[in-house]
């Protein structure tokens, strides 16, 4: 379980540090000394690398299935996310959601994004503007002031 607890750290790129004050243990020595064997692993450590970091439980005590619970977002990878783009909490909660749907939903939610952001386009009068004073005076020429125009308004 030692090598297996490591393993999560490496993973996610932390160092012993970040990795302990995550799940309450201030020491990196400690952290140290769990990773190499010289200190138990115990329940709450378990329950708190799990819950923090979204490792499956199974996998931490005996190596069996996947390290990380699917569609899981570690909190700490979270945050620092949430921190960086200055998400607030319903942006969090969007996004924490959005991964624990199957992959078939996760598809019929981005066409659906897809389809109004296309929508969107479409309608965009800038876009169908003209770029350049000689398209502009293509699309729309010109009108001699001193000729007779009775049907311009």
């Amino acid at each position: 379980m030692n090598e297996r607890l490591k393993a999560i750290r490496l993973s996610l790129n932390l160092s012993q540090e970040e990795f302990g004050s995550n799940i309450g243990i201030k020491s990196r020595a400690h952290i140290s000394a769990l990773e190499s064997g010289a200190r138990n692993i115990t329940d709450r450590i378990i329950s708190d690398v799990c819950r923090e970091y979204g490792v499956r439980e199974e996998w931490l005590r005996s190596g069996t299935g996947d390290m990380f619970q699917s569609g899981q977002v570690p909190a700490s990878a979270l945050s620092e996310v949430a921190q960086e783009y200055n998400l607030d909490a319903v942006d969090v909660a969007l996004i924490t959601e959005y991964m624990k749907l199957d992959v078939r939903y996760r598809n019929a939610l981005k066409n659906k994004i897809r389809e109004i952001f296309l929508a969107d386009e479409a309608s965009d009068p800038i876009s169908e503007a003209p770029s350049t004073p000689e398209e502009l005076e293509k699309k729309y020429p010109p009108i001699n002031p001193h000729e007779d125009h009775e049907d311009v308004g």
